[in-house]
């Protein structure tokens, strides 16, 4: 089964393709075009397969056409516009969170523009909030892409900053851009494609997922200096200096030997010369000190911000955005189906982003008892949900939103978990059927449990009452080896 798309009307629809690998692709052509309506006599038609340009003189296996290919037909300018290579783009700007979360511009050196215009090359269709070009976007290599308003002055932030109006702002790669309520991160393509093969038996292709190593999860404490004590100042000892003088000025008159004057005056200067040392002393020892510690406490503080980095870099890689995903599922990428069943994350998914506590706690001696330790907030990281733990989970909201989010759900569990470890089941009437069409290509609804199915889809009356029965037997047959006691679910 593939799908063929009309270059000009971009009209598709699934065809069922049975052929040979090694049958001309010229042959297949006119019945491909004849499925969109397409006229395949009026001029020569060119063949897209999976954005690329194949040519109309090879055969099904060199043109790469499998099960689930997506093929466009049409005129050779029309095709083109459909050609996509996304590992030869430079960068990528990534819609990685709010609406268009997914959305990825493949992108060179030159100007690129972020805006509400059609002619933007990032279009987000928000004309209340942004104007037709917000965003200008330099790109003159890879780790050099700058940023900087179209206008005086803009709302969009990159990584939690203003972006300067008077100057080009450096946009890092990872970094993320807030604006109109959408997170569009800079990220480099990935070049690291998934060890793959043809299948032996034709029209697929055999892949076997890496080992996975997962690092322990750790956390960061760390404790700030105590800040140098205040020295009381000393006072004069001005008592101890003139007691001599009284003692010696007695003595002289009694014995009359004015050489004690001399040897008592000796004491009070030796008294004052001590204290103006000490004190001096005591200034550049205080101001050592307070060094010191300024120093301690910024390379602490310094150590906790990288930690809070670190931890938030792998935090995003942990829960792919819709973009990174779309990039795992289609390129692929070695991580497609990396979360095996024993793993913590295992039927996590993500929802959306927001600032959450982190690892990271810093201990304040200068804070009360009860305030001493801090724990940092990491920003603009995934939010998600472990449907192992919480086993059902329901999705409600306005609109359209709840069934988005419940295909972005199904997405991130077909994409990050292998169909042996995980089977899907839909369950939906006449009218929502079309929205969830795109399902009928997963593995995971072939039925892998002895279902009499083609698939585990239930789309009409019939369809869905078979599924309902088949899932009711399946928690039964579930319940008896545990007699009934809940835990860990690890999914179908």
């Amino acid at each position: 089964m593939i799908t063929v798309s009309d270059a000009r009307s971009g009209s598709s629809t699934n065809v069922l393709l049975d052929a040979d690998e090694s049958a001309p692709l010229a042959e297949i052509i006119p019945r491909l075009a004849a499925a969109v309506s397409l006229d395949a006599g009026r001029a020569a038609l060119a063949v897209l397969v999976d954005g690329r340009m194949v040519p109309v003189s090879g055969s099904l296996s060199t043109a790469g056409l499998r099960a689930g290919s997506s093929v466009v037909v049409g005129a050779r300018d029309a095709v083109a516009a459909y050609e996509t290579s996304p590992e030869d783009a430079l960068v990528q700007l990534r819609i990685v969170s709010g609406e268009g979360a997914g959305t990825t511009l493949h992108a060179w050196r030159g100007l690129a523009t972020i805006g509400s215009s059609a002619d933007a090359s990032l279009r987000i269709d928000d004309r209340t909030r942004l104007a037709a070009t917000e965003l200008i976007v330099d790109i003159a290599g890879a780790e050099a892409v700058t940023v900087r308003p179209a206008a005086a002055e803009t709302a969009a932030t990159l990584d939690g900053e203003a972006i300067a109006a008077s100057t080009p702002t450096l946009w890092p790669i990872g970094g993320q851009i807030a604006v109109a309520g959408r997170l569009i991160e800079l990220a480099r393509p990935d070049d690291d494609i998934a060890a793959f093969v043809p299948s032996e038996q034709g029209g697929g292709i055999d892949y076997n997922r890496p080992p996975r190593i997962l690092p322990p999860e750790t956390s960061t404490s760390l404790r700030l200096p105590a800040p140098p004590r205040d020295q009381k100042a000393r006072p004069l000892p001005i008592l101890a200096a003139i007691l001599p003088l009284v003692i010696a000025g007695a003595s002289a008159l009694l014995m009359q030997n004015y050489y004690f004057l001399l040897i008592a005056a000796l004491s009070p200067v030796t008294i004052v010369a001590n204290f103006v040392t000490d004190k001096r002393a005591g200034k550049k020892s205080r101001r050592a000190e307070a060094a010191e510690y300024r120093t301690h406490k910024a390379v602490i503080e310094s150590d906790a911000a990288a930690a809070l980095v670190a931890e938030r870099a792998e935090l995003l890689r942990n829960a792919p955005d819709p973009a990174e995903l779309a990039e795992i599922a289609t390129r692929p990428l070695p991580r497609l189906w990396e979360r095996r069943s024993t793993d913590p994350d295992h039927l996590r998914i993500r929802v959306g982003t927001a600032t959450q506590p982190s690892r990271v706690t810093l201990d304040d001696p200068e804070q009360l008892e009860h305030k001493r330790t801090v724990t940092w907030d990491a920003r603009d990281v995934p939010a998600v949900v472990q449907l192992a733990e919480r086993g059902v989970v329901g999705i409600a909201g306005w609109g359209d939103r709840p069934r988005r989010l419940a295909q972005w759900a199904v997405a991130q569990l077909a994409v990050l978990q292998s169909p042996r470890d995980v089977q899907l089941y839909l369950l939906a009437d006449a009218s929502g059927q079309k929205p969830w069409q795109w399902m009928s290509w997963l593995p995971h609804v072939q039925p892998a449990l002895g279902q009499d199915t083609m698939t585990t889809l239930g789309v009409t009356a019939s369809t869905t009452a078979r599924r309902i029965a088949e899932l009711v037997a399946l928690l039964d047959a579930r319940q008896e080896p545990a007699g009934g006691s809940s835990g860990r679910w690890a999914g179908s």
